[in-house]
């Protein structure tokens, strides 16, 4: 509903690629660029808790690259049985994988375009 009350129209156009740290690069890369980023959010909800610690180790914990390293492999990457689990796994009302390999966050963009979607093979 808007704030006159309105139903407010929607558009189903697929799911959603959501990663929080495809790789140690990128993870370090991310959480520096949020380094001045506040505790709390735009409309006033408290930043999450991984967001604000993972900015705080990456910027202000004092880490050199390989003890940052170290963290991002024990405690933010899945570990290969991890993986192996969850793959393993399908979701409650499809019976689509629930983890599915994204070797490029490009390739996936690519291939659904602007508008839509289309199933992507691995290595596309």
């Amino acid at each position: 509903m808007d704030l006159n009350g309105r139903r407010l129209s929607e558009n189903t156009v697929g799911d959603v690629l959501h990663y929080y740290a495809p790789s140690f690069e990128e993870f370090v890369h991310k959480y520096r660029n949020f380094k001045n980023h506040p505790d709390k959010q735009l409309h006033g909800n408290p930043l999450g808790l991984p967001k604000r610690l993972w900015r705080d180790i990456v910027n202000t914990s004092g880490w050199d690259e390989g003890q940052l390293r170290d963290y991002y492999d024990n405690w933010v990457a899945f570990s290969d049985d991890e993986i192996d689990r969850m793959s393993a796994r399908r979701g409650l009302l499809r019976r689509q994988p629930i983890v599915v390999e994204v070797p490029s966050a490009r390739e996936v963009i690519r291939a659904v375009g602007p508008r839509g979607s289309t199933d992507v093979a691995p290595g596309e």
